[in-house]
Formats: C-alpha cells, structure tokens, sequence
C-alpha cells in the first residue's frame, strides 16, 4: 500500500508540473530564459586548456611523485628545444648538406648567444657552446676539425645525429618562468630563429612538450567548434529524416491549396527542429554550470560535446514523438502536453539516471582525466534531461496553438 501511495504521489507531482507546463508555456520560457542569461555568463568562466599528462596519473605513483621532486629541486622539468634538420627534400649545389658544415655551426652560435639573452633562459646546450669547451673557447675552423671533436666527444655526439643531418640546442629554463607562459616563451623563441639569417637547405624548429602544449591550446577551440558542427549538423539530418521527409511526401500527394501545403510542411519541420533545442540548451547550461563550479576543459575533455550532443538528442525526440502522438487522439494542445508530459518524464528520468550510475563509475578508476570526462558527461545528460522537460515543450504547445490559429485562417480563406 505505501508503494502504491507513494507512485500515486509521484504520479501527482508530474502531472502538477505539466499542467504548469501545459497551461503557463510563457511562464515556463521565462524562467528556462533567465537561466540561459545566468549560464552564458557563466560560460565566459570556463577555463580552456592542455592536459599535463602528469595530472592525468594519481599523485600516488612513483613516476609522479619523482616528476613532482625533479619539479621542485631542478626547476621545469619538462622539456623545451631547437630543432635544426637539412632539408634534403630541396637540395641543390649551394644549399648545405652537412650539420658539421662551418656556415651551419657559425647560424648555431649566433642563435645560442640570442638564446642566452631570453629572460626565460637560463642556460643553452648546443653544438656551437660544447665545442667551445673542448675546443678553448673557439669553433673549429674546419668541417674536419668539427668532426673529430664530435667523435671524442659523447656529450657532444648526442646533440648530433649519426648520418650529421640534424641536431638539436637543450634549453634549460629560469626562475622566471612558469607554466602560465607556454606561449609566450615558444612565440619568443620563434621570433628569434626568425630575425636571424639561417643556411639555405637549413629548418629550425621550436619543439619538445612545452612547444606542443600552446599548440594544442590553440587547436583546442577550433577541434571542439568542428566536431560540435559535424555532430549538431548530423543529427539535423537524422530528425529531419524522421519527422519531415516522410510527412512532406504524405502533404503533397493531398489534393488541397498550395499554401495549405506550405503551412502543412512548415508544421511538420517544427517537430524536426525543436529537439535540437534539447542539445542546445543542455550544452550551454553544462558549460555554465562548469564554470560556475571553476571546472576547466582540457584537450581531453574536449571531445565531449558530441557524446552529450548523441545522448541528450533522445530526451527530445521521445518528447516530440510522443506529443504528436497525443494530438492524433484529438485532444486538446493542453491535453496532449500533459498527457506527455505524465508518460515520458518518468521513463527520461530513469534512462538519465542509468546513465549518471554508468558515468559516474568512470570516476571510480586511478586516471584523473576519465574521472572529469565521466562529471562533464553527467551534468550533459543531467541538462539535456532538463531542457526536454521545460523548453520543449513549452516550444511545442506555443508554435502548435500558432499553426493552429493559421489553419483555421486557410480554412476560412477557403470557405469564402
């Protein structure tokens, strides 16, 4: 009997919450419009930026906890280069052939004297300074000089690759630095090896992991505004296959007025484009809340967009579906919302309930990183199940009284 009572009340609240929905449509989108306001400020908050692959492994590891004291005791452990390579693709008789070539090692030590002058620098290893050192503070002055010593020398010879096409300068960073400044470090050093004149047949390049990581900061925005296109413009296809193409077919073969098609057409296109309100809202109350609790995206988490774009597209279609499927019994719009409302809100909740269970034992493993895909995936869903029980189908009983009161305007015109 409590069980009974217990549904019976259950069954009372949702049915109070849609008559709300139902009879106060314009009651409904005020209050899903504040929230909008509230969450697109919000969503200026939210921090875009690169994964460290060390804060994606528990602190309690070795390989951490030694990445943590090499931080502390040697400064920046992570690794930043110059990237120096004959480009063999293009070479003709007055380009340089050779790393050990004189005009190349005097281009190396220009570059590492520029290198020496950056705040961020604190010392430079390069093939130019090590041959100094062995060589009493002068560069050789031949090529066969220059490989003797590189062949004495093992310190030297791994700066320098076995076949002599390319090498690298090792840059140790200062106190100054800090990981906030990523990019302005590889913009300085690119300017550098851009204001000096280097060999022809000769490529330089700033790399190693502090290079990549503005890299993927600034490909970050752009992977993420792609892959929520490519999804959004998908499921477009897919909800205009289910609701329009078959209707459109159905409409034209009806022998009525060429308006009265369009009206018809235009009606059915409604239900195909009010589900995408479901993904929309969803995301930008997700983004919102995210940076409402100073949640960060990461190059990692990017990609979750589209997986709440693929999950949360099902609450609004099984709104829409079902209302349609209310007004075929000729009820009232009322009517058919609330009926809707009263048989889908339970089953929704269930399946978004089932779903948070799953993503939240994402969160149950030692990677940090599946455990904040797992949050950003719950709160998708959470805020798509929302929107589909608010926004939509206020949308729905206010454009199905609009095409209403525009048929019954076609049938007067026709009856005249």
């Amino acid at each position: 009997m409590k069980e009974d009572s217990k549904k019976n009340n259950l069954k009372k609240i949702i049915e109070s919450y849609a008559k709300i929905v139902a009879n106060r449509p314009f009651f409904v989108l005020f209050i899903v419009f504040i929230f909008i306001l509230i969450a697109l400020y919000f969503v200026t908050q939210v921090n875009y930026s690169s994964q460290d692959f060390s804060e994606m492994i528990p602190d309690n590891y070795d390989v951490v906890k030694a990445y943590g004291i090499i931080e502390d005791s040697f400064k920046n452990p992570n690794t930043i280069m110059i990237f120096l390579q004959i480009d063999r693709e293009y070479i003709t008789s007055n380009e340089v052939k050779d790393i050990r070539d004189l005009e190349v090692l005097k281009y190396i030590d220009v570059l590492t004297k520029y290198l020496e002058g950056n705040e961020f620098i604190e010392n430079v290893n390069s093939l130019s300074n090590s041959l100094r050192k062995i060589n009493n503070g002068y560069l050789p002055k031949s090529k066969y000089q220059i490989s003797d010593l590189i062949s004495e020398n093992e310190e030297i010879k791994s700066l320098v690759s076995d076949d002599y096409t390319m090498s690298i300068i090792n840059i140790s960073l200062s106190d100054q630095y800090s990981d906030d400044k990523d990019s302005l470090l590889v913009d300085n050093l690119e300017k550098i090896i851009i204001g000096i004149k280097h060999p022809s047949g000769l490529k330089i390049n700033v790399t190693g992991s502090i290079a990549s990581y503005p890299v993927m900061d600034k490909e970050l925005g752009p992977d993420m505004q792609k892959t929520g296109n490519f999804s959004i413009i998908g499921i477009f296809f897919v909800l205009i296959m289910i609701f329009v193409i078959g209707e459109i077919s159905i409409v034209f073969r009806q022998k009525q007025s060429l308006f009265s098609k369009i009206i018809k057409i235009i009606g059915t296109l409604r239900f195909g484009l009010t589900p995408l309100l479901t993904i929309l809202i969803g995301i930008v109350w997700t983004f919102g809340f995210l940076g409402l609790i100073k949640m960060g995206v990461t190059s990692v988490t990017s990609g979750v967009v589209s997986m709440i774009m693929g999950i949360g597209i099902d609450f609004g279609i099984q709104t829409v579906i079902r209302f349609r499927q209310e007004l075929k019994n000729k009820l009232s719009i009322e009517k058919a919302m609330i009926n809707t409302l009263t048989n889908v809100i339970l089953p929704m909740a269930t399946t978004a309930i089932a779903a948070l269970i799953g993503f939240k034992a994402m969160s149950m493993g030692e990677l940090s990183f599946v455990g904040d895909l797992g949050k950003i995936m719950s709160y998708g869903v959470t805020f798509c199940f929302f929107a589909a029980i608010t926004i939509v189908p206020a949308i729905l009983v206010l454009l199905e009284k609009l095409f209403k009161f525009l048929r019954i305007n076609v049938l007067k015109e026709k009856n005249d």
